[in-house]
């Protein structure tokens, strides 16, 4: 999602933070994170949320409008499956698991 990645970026520069600075307060590397800017690597939650963090602006800042089909779109391709939360979690294949992707 390149619209992300360029408000990530224009998020770091307006704060004056530089690549290298943002890898320190993220943990992130700087490769990867420029990477994330560029739109060559896939954006998830958690690089919006360590930005959101470091330059202490809002995730909703970062991600633009709530309604935007694109974000929606985005958010749902790198969400985990019901079945990899349900896994990560611990959790075996139950009737939860069941209704979560009927739904």
């Amino acid at each position: 999602m390149d619209d992300l990645g360029a408000r990530l970026r224009k998020a770091r520069d307006d704060a004056g933070v530089s690549l290298a600075a943002i890898a320190a307060r993220t943990h992130y590397s700087k490769p990867l994170l420029g990477l994330l800017e560029t739109g060559k690597r896939t954006i998830k939650p958690e690089h919006v949320v360590a930005y959101s963090r470091a330059l202490n602006v809002s995730v909703a800042t970062l991600y633009g409008r709530l309604d935007d089909p694109l974000r929606v779109a985005h958010e749902w391709l790198v969400a985990d499956t019901p079945a990899q939360r349900h896994a990560a979690a611990g959790r075996r294949v139950g009737p939860s698991l069941a209704s979560e992707l009927v739904s």
